[in-house]
């Protein structure tokens, strides 16, 4: 899933920094995890279901999102 990296307007839409883009959003719009905040990142991690402690760094939040899969 791709995530906007900035507020501002994708495929015509206007979307909020970290909000989920649609599928067939340009592809050259597409987040790096390094631009979200430490906040954006736990917020995301949570969302997609990626155990994180909130005490990790973001280099650590930004690996568990890319490569582990969510908890059940």
């Amino acid at each position: 899933m791709a995530y906007a990296a900035k507020a501002g307007f994708y495929g015509g839409t206007y979307f909020k920094s970290g909000q989920a883009l649609p599928a067939g959003a340009i592809e050259d719009e597409v987040s790096d995890l390094s631009g979200l905040t430490k906040a954006q990142l736990l917020e995301r991690a949570d969302a997609e279901g990626v155990a994180v402690n909130a005490s990790a760094t973001k280099a650590e939040i930004i690996t568990a999102l890319e490569t582990l899969k969510p908890t059940s």
